[in-house]
Order: C-alpha cells, then sequence, then structure tokens
C-alpha cells in the first residue's frame, strides 16, 4: 500500500473509475486509513495463522515451501521471462506504460510520519518483500546467464 510513484493511486483517468475513487477517498490519508487495505500481498499468500502471527519468518517459510515461482516487480522483465520458461512458453513482457502524470489533484506529500505508519500497518508485506527480493537480486545474473542457454532472446535485427 505504500505508493511507489508522487502520484495517488485511483486518482488518474488511466484508472477505471477513478472520479468515484476520489470521492471516496479525497485525501492520502483516507485511502492509507481505509481497513483492511494493509498487508494485501500476504493476505493473498500466506495462511491466515501466519498472518495472525505477524511472523514475517513464517510467511516467507511458507512462501518458499509452496511457491515454485515468485517474481520481483522491480526485476520484472526477468520474473516474467522465468516463470513462463518455466510454464513452457518463455516470452519477454513489451513494454506498455501506464503511467499517472502528477497534477495539483493527484500529487501526493509523504511526511516521514505517514511513511512511519504506512510501514507500520504493512510490516508482513514488507518483511515479505525485502526478503524475497534480497533473493531473488542475489540470484539474477546467474539465472538471467541459465535463461540466455535454455532459451536465448532473439536477436535486435540491426
Amino acid at each position: 500500500m505504500i505508493p511507489s510513484g508522487s502520484t495517488r493511486p485511483g486518482c488518474s483517468p488511466l484508472h477505471p473509475g477513478y472520479e468515484q475513487f476520489k470521492a471516496r477517498h479525497p485525501t492520502i490519508d483516507s485511502y492509507r486509513d481505509l481497513p483492511g487495505g494493509w498487508n494485501k500481498a500476504s493476505h493473498q499468500l500466506v495462511p491466515a495463522d501466519i498472518r495472525a502471527a505477524a511472523d514475517p519468518g513464517a510467511a516467507v517459510n511458507h512462501l518458499l515451501q509452496n511457491y515454485a515461482c515468485i517474481g520481483v516487480q522491480e526485476l520484472y522483465p526477468l520474473s516474467l521471462r522465468l516463470i513462463t520458461t518455466l510454464a513452457g512458453a518463455p516470452r519477454t513482457p513489451h513494454v506498455f506504460k501506464r503511467v499517472n502524470t502528477p497534477t495539483e489533484e493527484t500529487a501526493v506529500s509523504l511526511t516521514q510520519a505517514h511513511k512511519a505508519l504506512i510501514r507500520e500497518r504493512n510490516a508482513l508485506d514488507i518483511a515479505i518483500y525485502d526478503a524475497l527480493a534480497t533473493r531473488f537480486r542475489a540470484i539474477a545474473p546467474g539465472l538471467t546467464r541459465y535463461l540466455d542457454i535454455v532459451d536465448p532472446l532473439p536477436s535486435d535485427p540491426v
């Protein structure tokens, strides 16, 4: 739930239903305080008992034991290439930018207090991300070399 850009989530004409979203959440605080809006990744990936215990180690272990592939958003091209290769249909992503253009209406300036509260409320998701992203970054160079051997990317035409 930590906005990654400088614009409010859902407040762009690119987002379906953005007018209704803006009406329901006129400020970043109203969005941030939305019940059930915290730890969304762990809610989808981790059993309720582990979430209730808020045990990052158990959550990471559950993911490592139960999922064949976990990607990282910042390494999306490699993550997509890995999962599609494992599925037997290798491919690389096509660039499709959906970027909000900052406007006065959508701009967000998070204070350190906002960031601290968001991090506190999403502590399990952040711990999972930190653990898995660190692992994925560590294997990324070797994984790229392996994928280049088993399924080389087509050369760009000159």
